[in-house]
């Protein structure tokens, strides 16, 4: 590897290379390097020095070498790679993309378009953006380099094959075998990948298109641990679930694709669609269409997936949550009370409140508004057949309310859910219109809105740091609604 002392990428290396030799052109290696080099990296700006390296490391390339650049190469580098691509090498020349000092995104060099939206540049223009931006940092590199330098830098194909720029930008054969098992042929398209988000259970996502295209055709995304593979096979179900239902001329999601492997690592391809973050459409407190639109949505998916639950199955399911619960934070015996009453009025309801197919992660923030006025729900790993309904609504109206926030999160929902403002009753028509649709007796409404945060604060703990748990935004918003003496949203729905 030739780099500069720090570079982020050789703590990536050092997980997956048997050896790692970094030649910093100040003074010969720590050891000598005996096996011939299979992965030669050059990171970029890497100085007149350090490039005059590369004649002698060119001579010890095994035959099979891939030599992986990141751009922007010097020119010293350049005139020193003369004997690299040879016809029984291949030449890779990637780029990394950067925001705020942190790895967003790593594509071929001549996959320009892609490689900008997939690290969520925001240009100057109106064109509408495709999720590709809605992309959240990397809190490291190491894991684009464990994913890319070793897997997605051996794009080239076999050894043997003369090398060809146009074959540049061909995304692994591990991909272009998964995706034509579904169907899909992507030889010759352009590819770009994001680095993932800071949580551990945020995939690595791959965006593809054909070739000269800024936009994508395909969306794959691929498991950063194997303890997610359920998650992500969980996503292409429910795709395929929603796929198969009339979610009305407002609403349309991705098409599953294929669904594969590499390693032991869960692949799934979706197609792509274009829009906005719906965040950035939202009037509220207006006869909002994107509010409607959602509304409409989550009442059809309810409509047409409700199915009666067995006697206990509410008492099973939600008492179990709150098992989890009382174990993840110290709540008050009076707060456990509340709770097992409002679970005990869910199941004594029986036949009157039907189980509905559940999004699971519906806030805004997992919803496109599309360039022809349509929404797009993404995102379905959350997704569960028995979901308790209203709680997709709740959780939407609470991140619907947050897009324009007078405090931080918690207090802005509580403010608008809980103690009641103007955009309150705004809330409260979009809930009653679901209930009076869907048939959810309106005096479990309160239950229900208790149960919503029991379940967002549960899922929340599992990426708070146990001394952090108590501070975080549900169980907040759990414990305001369980303390406050109404719930302005239940109220506000009720008298319409």
């Amino acid at each position: 590897m030739l780099a500069t002392a720090g570079d982020p990428i050789l703590d990536g290396l050092e997980e997956v290379a048997s050896e790692v030799h970094v030649l910093d052109g100040r003074e010969p290696p720590a050891r000598p390097i005996e096996r011939p080099i299979d992965l030669l990296v050059v990171s970029s700006r890497v100085g007149e020095r350090r490039a005059a390296l590369l004649p002698g490391i060119v001579a010890g390339l095994a035959p099979e070498t891939i030599a992986c650049l990141v751009e922007p190469i010097d020119a010293p580098v350049e005139e020193a790679l003369g004997g690299v691509a040879e016809p029984h090498r291949r030449l890779v020349r990637l780029r990394l993309r950067y925001r705020d000092g942190v790895l967003r995104a790593v594509g071929p060099a001549n996959a320009s378009g892609l490689l900008e939206l997939a690290a969520g540049a925001r240009g100057t223009d109106a064109r509408p953006r495709s999720w590709l931006a809605r992309l959240r940092p990397s809190t490291r590199g190491r894991g684009v380099v464990r994913d890319v330098l070793v897997r997605v830098v051996r794009v080239a194909g076999p050894a043997g094959v003369e090398p060809d720029e146009d074959r540049e930008e061909e995304a692994p054969e591990w991909l272009t075998a998964a995706a034509r098992s579904g169907g899909v042929d992507i030889r010759g398209w352009s590819w770009a990948l994001s680095t993932g988000g800071a949580y551990p259970t945020q995939k690595l996502v791959w965006y593809l298109g054909p070739r000269g295209e800024d936009r994508p055709a395909l969306v794959v995304k691929q498991t950063r641990n194997v303890a997610d593979n359920r998650r992500l096979e969980r996503e292409f179900e429910a795709l395929r679930t929603v796929g198969d239902l009339d979610l009305g001329p407002s609403t349309v999601v991705p098409s599953a694709r294929f669904v594969g492997r590499v390693g032991d690592r869960l692949v799934v391809g979706e197609s792509a669609v274009a829009g906005v973050d719906i965040r950035s459409v939202v009037r509220p407190g207006t006869d909002d269409p994107a509010l409607r639109a959602v509304v409409d949505w989550l009442t059809r998916q309810a409509l047409l997936t409700r199915r009666a639950v067995a006697p206990g199955a509410w008492s099973a399911a939600l008492g179990e949550l709150l098992a989890r619960c009382e174990a993840a934070y110290a709540l008050a015996p009076s707060e456990s009370a509340a709770l097992r009453a409002s679970i005990d009025r869910l199941d004594a309801a029986g036949g009157a409140l039907a189980a509905v197919f559940g999004h699971g992660d519906a806030g805004a923030h997992n919803i496109l508004a599309t360039p022809d006025g349509r929404i797009a729900p993404l995102d379905w790993e959350g997704a569960e057949d028995a979901w308790p309904p209203t709680w997709d609504l709740i959780y939407f109206l609470r991140s619907y309310a947050g897009t324009r926030p007078r405090f931080g999160a918690t207090s802005t929902a509580r403010h608008h859910l809980i103690d009641g403002s103007r955009l309150t009753p705004a809330l409260g028509r979009a809930l009653a219109a679901y209930v009076a649709d869907v048939g959810v007796p309106a005096d479990l409404l309160v239950d229900l809105f208790h149960t919503c945060w029991m379940h967002r604060a549960v899922k929340e703990a599992a990426r708070l740091p146990p001394a952090r748990r108590d501070r975080g935004s549900f169980v907040r918003l759990l414990r305001a609604g369980l303390a406050a003496p109404r719930i302005a949203l239940v109220e506000a729905a009720r008298a319409r």
